[in-house]
């Protein structure tokens, strides 16, 4: 009998457990939060590294306004805003032109023993067109082929591995009026909205506090 009632009642806690695998996903899963603005939040384990990431896609020019819901697979324009365990705040734009569902969160490079010094930079230039009510001349600048996932891009920030002479943040004044952003390079064209976006960003206290 009391074998019996133990059973029972590891059965029923059991089954009022949280599946693990559930509880493990809804923790990277993407939140919808706008037509065609999705985020993801989390800690980085092997950092320590906060983050939350912003991903839009692009425009379909065969479909009038913006795509109902983020499909990673095609073309994404992604916000990525992080602090890591010593308080540095950063903010980085990513860009991929369609074939990638990553939402991965990318840490940035930190010299360790294996890898004392940072790997070549593999640069790609890209347009950049800001389009509203007018459009201004396009500006070209230098992005970053990521080593994994393939096909990304990261805008490249200043520095001695860079040619760009400004952070992206500072693009954000010409957005505010001119909020689709073209991207072109590689072959590919890509029309950004950025209107949910800026206003996601802005709201975000982690993303406000890196500088977008």
């Amino acid at each position: 009998m009391h074998a019996r009632l133990a059973f029972n009642l590891l059965a029923t806690l059991v089954l009022l457990a949280p599946p693990l695998a559930l509880c493990a996903q809804d923790a990277t899963h993407l939140v919808p939060i706008d037509a065609n603005l999705a985020r993801l939040s989390g800690l980085d384990a092997a950092t320590g590294i906060a983050y939350t990431l912003y991903f839009v896609n692009a425009a379909d020019p065969k479909v009038p306004g913006p795509p109902p819901l983020v499909d990673l697979a095609k073309a994404t324009l992604t916000a990525q805003c992080s602090r890591n365990k010593q308080g540095k705040l950063l903010c980085e734009i990513f860009v991929n032109f369609g074939g990638i569902a990553d939402s991965a969160f990318h840490a940035p490079w930190t010299p360790s023993e294996r890898y004392p010094y940072r790997p070549p930079v593999d640069p790609v230039n890209l347009n950049m067109q800001f389009l509203g009510y007018t459009q201004l001349k396009p500006r070209v600048r230098q992005f970053e082929r990521l080593r994994d996932p393939v096909g990304e891009l990261r805008y490249n920030p200043p520095g001695l591995h860079s040619r760009n002479l400004e952070e992206f943040a500072s693009f954000f004044q010409y957005l505010h009026v001119l909020p689709t952003l073209r991207l072109s390079g590689d072959g590919h064209t890509a029309d950004f909205p950025t209107g949910t976006l800026q206003d996601a960003l802005h709201k975000d206290p982690l993303c406000a506090a890196s500088g977008l």
